[in-house]
């Protein structure tokens, strides 16, 4: 069987206001046998040396390296016949390959949306057919949650014009992330469910890509949100499509230290007992002791404070100062944690 191949002078260029660019390449195809469409373009798609062009899908197009190709198809002439069968073949390029242009695939059916998410971002000529071999998928979303804080963005603590604390704690908007991490497995990992609610139990990696770093997160700073698991055949290959949201805490603390605490929760030491200068035993505080380093005030009725006094490490009554510095923070846990790593290892 000879094959031939003729590039026609009726190729296509067409850029629109978004500079999404489609290009479509035809040729005429000359077979002394016939064969299927199907197998005309497995011919096109030979190395040149093997009679065939080489333009398969992702390849880069010859004049513009922004461009890959998308689609390939082959119409069999309806008066072909032996010794002269004659095809049309086209080639269609795009520099949009995630989104918009001729060459974007939907993806159809139930499991359209997760294939068609797949290694975006990645160079089309990078991208692996089989999905078990593929990166992990990671999208980012901004957000922002209500959390109780003793200081406000500078440190300056929530105090009344008596200088006590404000009850019940202000709330404010506080930064936070979620990240949406998407992975192919062979078999469902049932046993991941087990670990929703729970956060990480160390210093944690998140890859992104084939890119040299990724996205750093310390100890009890994400916790696992959401997971969904779908069957999908693609490519000959059988596998589940895994999606998780990972969400980073919204907890951190003003002042000097400026920790960020995650998903680990710091409330301030305050209460009506503790110590004081001249009672270093826990008691009721009353109006008139002094807080650590103050002078004795010059009145005082006797009587248990009205409200919560700021309390340091050692239980013994503060001031927390004009920025804050003082304002003493325990920290608790009330999420279990485990190795996170395992969700894309």
């Amino acid at each position: 069987m000879a094959v031939t191949f003729y590039e026609r002078p009726d190729s296509t260029d067409s850029v629109d206001a978004r500079l999404i660019r489609n290009v479509t390449r035809n040729w005429d195809m000359t077979s002394t046998t016939q064969v299927s469409a199907v197998a005309a373009s497995a011919l096109f798609s030979l190395p040149v040396v093997s009679g065939g062009l080489g333009i398969v899908i992702n390849s880069v197009h010859p004049d513009l390296t922004t461009l890959y190709c998308s689609t390939i198809s082959v119409t069999e002439d309806v008066n072909s016949a032996a010794p002269h069968c004659h095809y049309s073949v086209s080639a269609t390029y795009t520099n949009n390959f995630d989104s918009g242009g001729e060459g974007t695939s939907g993806g159809g059916g139930s499991a359209g949306g997760a294939t068609a998410g797949q290694q975006q971002g990645a160079a089309p000529n990078e991208r692996i057919e089989n999905p078990l071999l593929r990166k992990i998928d990671i999208k980012i979303d901004g957000q922002t949650q209500q959390v109780s804080l003793r200081q406000d963005a500078t440190g300056k603590p929530y105090l009344n014009t008596a200088g006590d604390p404000i009850l019940p704690a202000p709330q404010r908007s506080v930064p936070g992330v979620k990240i949406h991490i998407s992975r192919n497995v062979a078999l469902c990992p049932g046993n991941l469910f087990a670990f929703l609610g729970y956060i990480n139990n160390a210093d944690l990696l998140i890859p992104v890509g084939n890119q040299p770093v990724g996205l750093a997160y310390p100890k009890y700073g994400l916790r696992f949100a959401t997971l969904s698991a779908e069957p999908v055949y693609e490519s000959g290959v059988s596998y589940w499509r895994l999606s998780m949201t990972l969400e980073q805490g919204p907890h951190k603390v003003y002042g000097p230290t400026g920790r960020y605490y995650g998903w680990e929760v710091p409330i301030a030491s305050i209460g009506r007992r503790g110590k004081t200068n001249l009672n270093p035993s826990v008691h009721v505080i009353t109006d008139g002791e002094t807080a650590l380093g103050q002078e004795a005030p010059s009145t005082g009725t006797g009587q248990p404070m009205a409200e919560p006094v700021f309390l340091n490490e050692q239980g013994v009554y503060t001031l927390p100062g004009d920025i804050g510095q003082y304002i003493y923070y325990k920290t608790f846990q009330p999420d279990e944690s485990f190795n996170m790593a395992v969700l894309w290892s």
